[in-house]
């Protein structure tokens, strides 16, 4: 249990965090987010990576963490792009229509929970994040100090949301939550990707969130995996909601 911790803690320790950085490093002068969802207890919990944009609106600088909650899920309306179209997609895949009620019911369990990323600063994309350039003079221990307190803060944020369940887009993700949070031994299922060596088209398993045996499942990331089968799609999909509206 992390004794006496509060969103206000945690907002306040990031804006401090990011003040200190140094004035060479790009990360400085990304925005940062923590929450892309009001934070709701007992709800499933979506978990990307880190904000892909660049701009003034990932800046969070209310003195109140409350004021810094979103209105409303990131995925209602068009502000979900492409991440949520494609998640949305694969819900229904399996009978390639919009109105497929499954799928709609394993939606609203997504929007009616939380979203956070594991890393709160922002960058373009995950391939300017690993460039050295990125982090200036600091190089990649800069980005090591970052991606510590990083974890620390998501372990934080998650211990306070308390979900029902974790949903982890893509599968680094569901590696670096493992490595937050304890592994239940036995637990672990993961489907591999046919054709393609080992790589995993989703995996599960149950971790420990403030001593509470939680359900996790990591998918291959909605916009990725390069050339992704019907099939893939379609048995993505229906992992899903079967994850998503299980009792």
């Amino acid at each position: 249990m992390l004794s006496g911790r509060t969103w206000q803690n945690l907002y306040d320790e990031v804006r401090a965090f990011k003040r200190a950085l140094p004035e060479d490093a790009q990360v400085k002068h990304r925005g940062f987010a923590i929450l892309f969802a009001p934070p709701k207890s007992g709800q499933l919990l979506l978990v990307g990576l880190n904000p892909s944009r660049s701009d003034s609106s990932y800046v969070t600088e209310y003195p109140a963490a409350e004021k810094s909650f979103p209105a409303e899920h990131l995925y209602i309306g068009e502000r979900g792009g492409k991440l949520g179209r494609e998640l949305m997609g694969m819900l229904v895949a399996r009978s390639n229509d919009s109105a497929d009620q499954l799928g709609i019911d394993a939606w609203q369990e997504i929007i009616r929970g939380t979203k956070i990323n594991v890393f709160f600063f922002g960058s373009r994309n995950w391939t300017e994040w690993n460039k050295e350039s990125f982090w200036g003079s600091g190089g990649h221990e800069l980005r090591r100090q970052v991606e510590v307190k990083c974890k620390e803060w998501t372990q934080h944020a998650i211990t306070l949301i308390t979900p029902s369940r974790i949903l982890c887009e893509g599968l680094a993700v569901f590696d670096q939550l493992c490595e937050i949070f304890d592994r239940i031994p036995g637990e672990e299922k993961a489907v591999t990707r046919p054709g393609c060596g080992n790589q995993r088209l989703y995996v599960k398993t149950q971790i420990r969130v403030d001593g509470v045996s939680t359900p996790i499942l990591g998918i291959l990331h909605p916009t990725g995996g390069r050339g992704r089968s019907k099939d893939e799609t379609v048995t993505l999909g229906e992992e899903i909601i079967e994850f998503c509206i299980a009792p």
